[in-house]
Parts: structure tokens; sequence; C-alpha cells
């Protein structure tokens, strides 16, 4: 066993370890420290069920922090996020900060999602074209504002009467970036289970069905996808 620690559970063990978090020590046994950061405890006291985030001391008197725990390091993310300031408008410092800030678990004040949203609307009111498209090749500009937006409780069909999902209701303007918009245009439209408006007239109608059937049909003939290419992303 390695990764989530057990009070009462026996592990395999080589060298000495002792863990703390903050002051307070919470295993006093022997462990591996693997080189990939894994860690295998065995016959010792652990005063909880599973801890987060410890700095351990082997025996040779290095220093190694190790967590086992996914939610510790979103805590951390999110206070590396939080003290960066307010969000932009964009890809860098925008919307993945406020989705990254939702998802550490933090819950953003309320001035400074209106900071942001005031933003928002400011851009969407000078980008957004008669079709609710933010760019005119790539749907991820929606999608991406679609899911920032939603993460911090606001409703993206009525952005000071724009809707932002009409952007995406033309599959074939979806999948002009392949299966990245493909991708994003579901995770948005799955952010808040959101209705896709009726696409224009000679276009294929974009719903949660086919945006899975076109991503499936991406599938390459390694059982991955790319995106770009025919060889799978690692």
């Amino acid at each position: 066993n390695s990764g989530k620690l057990y009070k009462g559970t026996s592990y395999t063990a080589v060298s000495n370890i002792f863990g703390y978090c903050g002051e307070k020590k919470i295993f006093d046994g022997t462990a591996v420290l693997k080189s990939d950061g894994s860690l295998i405890v065995s016959s010792g006291t652990f005063a909880g069920d599973i801890y987060m985030t410890a700095v351990y001391t082997v025996s040779d008197g290095t220093k190694k922090e190790y967590s086992t725990d996914a939610y510790s390091r979103m805590q951390k993310a999110g206070s590396y996020i939080a003290a960066l300031g307010d969000p932009g408008i964009g890809s860098v410092g925008g919307e993945w900060m406020v989705i990254g800030l939702a998802r550490s678990g933090r819950i953003p004040s309320a001035e400074w999602s209106d900071r942001y949203y005031q933003k928002a609307i400011t851009y969407i009111s000078q980008n957004a074209d008669a079709d609710e498209k933010l760019h005119q090749s790539k749907s991820t500009e929606n999608s991406r504002m679609i899911l920032a937006l939603s993460s911090i409780g606001v409703n993206a069909e009525n952005i000071n009467g724009h809707n932002l999902l009409k952007g995406l209701s033309s599959l074939d303007y979806v999948s002009k970036q392949g299966i990245n918009g493909l991708i994003w245009a579901l995770i948005a439209v799955d952010s808040r289970n959101y209705e896709i408006p009726a696409c224009q007239s000679g276009e294929v109608q974009t719903t949660r069905a086919n945006l899975i059937r076109s991503i499936l049909n991406s599938q390459l003939k390694d059982g991955g996808w790319a995106f770009s290419g025919t060889v799978s992303d690692p």
C-alpha cells in the first residue's frame, strides 16, 4: 500500500520516518520513501485516519513534503490563486483563475466575483456578434467564459441581455476547433444543465447527444484522443 495511510493498518517497512503536520507529530514508525515520492509506511502509531499534508524527516536527515489528499493540494492551489488578486479577462489570468479558485474549495467573496462579472459584461458587450460568438473560429472562448461565470453562480444565459449558450448552438462552428471545441462545449453545457438555443437555418444544431457522439467519433485507432494528429496524446 502507498499513498493513503490508515490508522491501525500494517505496511512493509525499510527505513525510519517521522511525520509531522505543523508542529503535531502524526506518525512515528518505519517507512519506505520511494524515488517517485510515494510513501509506504508500517509498524507505528498514526494520529488520524487519513492525513492531508506532512513533512517527513527520513533517516539520512533529508526532509520531504508528502500529500495523500487531493483536497489539500487544491487548497494550496486556491491559496496561490487568491494571492494573485483580481482576475482579468482571457485565458491567462482570467477565466481559468476564476474557475481554479472556485474548484479549489474556496468561496470567492461577493466583491471579488462582482469585479470579474463587471469586466465580463464589458468584454461580452464589446465582442459578442449577432450569434453571441466571442470569436469567429474559437468556440472555447464562449465555453471558457460560461464555465467561469457559472462557477461564481452567474447564469450565462443572460449576461446583460447576452446568451453565451447561443454562441455554441451551431455544431459546425463548435467543430472548427476539433476535439477541443467539442469537449469544452459539453463541459460548459453540463456545468449548469444549460439548454442550447436553436442555431441558424442551414447549420447543424448542437445538442448534448451529438457533442458526445462527435467526441466518441473522434477516438483514434490506438484507443485515445489527440488535440491534433493521429496518435493519442499522453
